[in-house]
């Protein structure tokens, strides 16, 4: 019963990384910055702010995603 949890647990975590992987491959090389498109939400204004202030995208995507988080969280 632990073995299969354990691997529950690893096979979520694997997908979980899969999945960003292809959002930000989409993000940053196939689709939104090399086209200049610009997405909603909070990847949108990460872009926007990015390109208007000159900050490194990734870092305005980790903020902007906090208050969220914990709102998940809670």
């Amino acid at each position: 019963m632990k073995k299969s949890k354990f691997l529950e647990s690893v096979r979520k975590a694997a997908m979980l990384i899969i999945g960003a992987v292809i959002a930000a491959y989409g993000l940053e090389e196939a689709v939104l910055i090399p086209k200049s498109v610009i997405d909603g939400g909070v990847t949108g204004l990460s872009i926007m702010g990015s390109h208007v202030f000159g900050l490194p995208l990734g870092a305005l995507l980790f903020v902007l995603n906090i208050p969220f988080v914990y709102l998940g969280y809670k």
